[in-house]
């Protein structure tokens, strides 16, 4: 009688442990649906073995996961491991959408300088020497506050305003393109919300 009682109470203390990886405590997983949205003639979209791959070239507009996780309120966190392709250049890779003065609340795009860099649009530096290597990416939304952070590898790198009310939703990929082929690959991607 004890042993089962025992099995579920460690139970809820994996539950616990499984919070999100950055943003404080109290975050509950959930698993939105997602679709796939490739536009362009050679534009590619690839899962094989849990490891997502996305590929466009010039002429194409996007290869991207359009994540089902639609909000207006509340706190959402996004997480996955990004690899970029060498050469990506002018790419966005991840997107929390929906804004009311721009499209998006933040936009990390992938440039060539330093080895490969990720950057908060095109200016703020996130990360350097990315390509190649997986790099874990977190954005944390609070949609009532409007405010948006992102974090590299666990290190928060900056709180921006989110750019005003909206349907919010996450996009990860390869979106725009400024060389002659983007690529990224993305593995364990994750949701939180509060």
């Amino acid at each position: 009688m004890i042993r089962p009682f025992l099995g579920v109470a460690l139970a809820g203390v994996f539950a616990i442990t499984a919070d999100a990886q950055v943003g404080g405590s109290g975050w509950i997983s959930y698993s939105p649906t997602k679709k796939q949205d490739v536009r362009g003639s050679r534009a590619t979209y690839s899962n094989s073995g849990g490891i997502e791959t996305f590929t466009i070239y010039p002429g194409d507009e996007r290869s991207e996961t359009r994540v089902n996780n639609n909000y207006t309120s509340g706190w959402n966190q996004f997480e996955g491991q990004v690899k970029v392709t060498s050469g990506t250049t002018g790419t966005c890779v991840h997107q929390v959408f929906g804004g009311q003065t721009n499209a998006t609340a933040l936009m990390v795009v992938a440039h060539t300088t330093s080895g490969g860099d990720l950057r908060r649009y095109d200016s703020q530096t996130l990360a350097t020497g990315v390509y190649g290597v997986w790099v874990r990416v977190n954005t944390v939304h609070d949609a009532n506050g409007n405010k948006v952070s992102a974090y590299i590898n666990g290190s928060h790198k900056g709180t921006w305003d989110d750019r005003g009310n909206a349907t919010h939703y996450n996009k990860y990929g390869v979106y725009n393109i400024s060389g002659s082929k983007s690529q990224t690959q993305w593995k364990s991607v994750k949701f939180w919300r509060k």
